[in-house]
């Protein structure tokens, strides 16, 4: 009898051999899939950790001169801030205006004043400024910029531009644009309406 039950459970016990197999296999794959993605993560968590990582600021300012009296020169002055372990490279640096406006602009830089302009390069811990003089009449840079991204709406279309920079290797960093500089646009932008309603 106990023959017969041994003989009659044969085919149970290949059939769960086989099932077992089968489930294990399936197990060994997913955990070596979700080992293999772990490692991925940790490496790029480590490769942003201590590779490339920059930072970017625009902003309003004044050169101001002891031997030169008020009012003093205007400058925009956009800076990118190596924060990473390696050297960067920045290529350029523009700007992007959205939601409603999808605007990209890349800042050409006049070769005016000995400011130094893009490509530049940035060793770790140290940061590199470019200059452009706002008070230079023939850049007029206010204008263009605000016809362009400010919009009709200066208070409300400085704070939806940001400022850009990115390496040759396609990294690249932004920044909503400083108070300094969102000032300036909006007085800009009042400046010209003025001008245009007086000119009607």
């Amino acid at each position: 009898m106990s023959r017969w039950i041994l003989h009659a459970l044969d085919p149970v016990q290949a059939v769960c051999g086989d099932w077992c197999l089968h489930f294990w296999e399936v197990v060994g794959i997913w955990f070596t899939g979700l080992a293999t993605f772990a490692a991925v993560v940790v490496s790029l968590l480590l490769a942003r950790r201590e590779g490339l990582r920059l930072s970017v600021s625009a902003g309003h300012r004044l050169l101001v001169q002891a031997a030169q009296e008020p009012p003093w020169p205007e400058l925009l002055v956009i800076t990118v801030r190596n924060v990473g372990s390696r050297r960067a490279v920045i290529e350029g640096a523009g700007w992007r205006r959205r939601p409603w406006r999808k605007l990209h602009g890349y800042q050409h830089f006049a070769a005016t004043m000995g400011y130094p302009s893009p490509p530049a390069s940035i060793e770790p811990g140290d940061s590199q400024s470019f200059v452009l003089p706002l008070s230079d009449p023939q850049l007029q840079w206010g204008e263009s910029f605000v016809r362009d991204f400010v919009g009709r709406w200066p208070r409300v279309g400085v704070h939806l531009i940001r400022v850009i920079a990115w390496t040759p290797s396609g990294s690249r960093c932004s920044a909503f644009l400083e108070p300094s500089l969102k000032e300036w646009l909006i007085a800009k932008a009042k400046s010209m309406q003025g001008a245009g309603q007086a000119g009607q």
